[in-house]
């Protein structure tokens, strides 16, 4: 599984700005706070992708949820809210145990989160250039 291999850039303004500007303020504007946090997420992200990878391929549909759950909830503070909102169906498919058919919402997840990885280190960028 390849992840954050996106060749083009997405601009920070992707994410949603009333998050951003919910965590600016949180930090202070610190952009080392921020961007701290950003990486965090983006370094996180591939194990939970993976352990969705996982749980698909062995009909894991408990570990599908949880997995889907913390890249949902992480993801929404930062203002990827339409990886979160992919995610959060992903949680419920998990949680009702129809998984069958999920591959389909998992591309899209991973093509996704490619935007959001790209968007957070834009945004980074944005911070430090001020």
């Amino acid at each position: 599984m390849q992840i954050y291999m996106q060749t083009t850039k997405t601009s920070w303004n992707y994410l949603d700005d009333m998050a951003r500007a919910s965590i600016e303020e949180l930090m202070d504007g610190d952009p080392e706070l921020i961007s701290d946090l950003v990486n965090t997420l983006i370094a996180s992200s591939p194990d939970l992708l993976k352990e969705i990878e996982v749980g698909i391929k062995t009909g894991n549909a408990t570990q599908i949820r949880e997995a889907a759950h913390a890249l949902k909830s992480s993801n929404a503070q930062l203002g990827a809210l339409s990886f979160s909102e992919l995610c959060a169906e992903m949680e419920k498919r998990g949680r009702s145990g129809e998984i069958s058919d999920i591959e389909t919402l998992y591309e899209k997840i991973m093509e996704e989160f490619e935007r959001v990885a790209s968007a957070l280190e834009s945004w980074k960028e944005h911070l430090t250039s001020q």
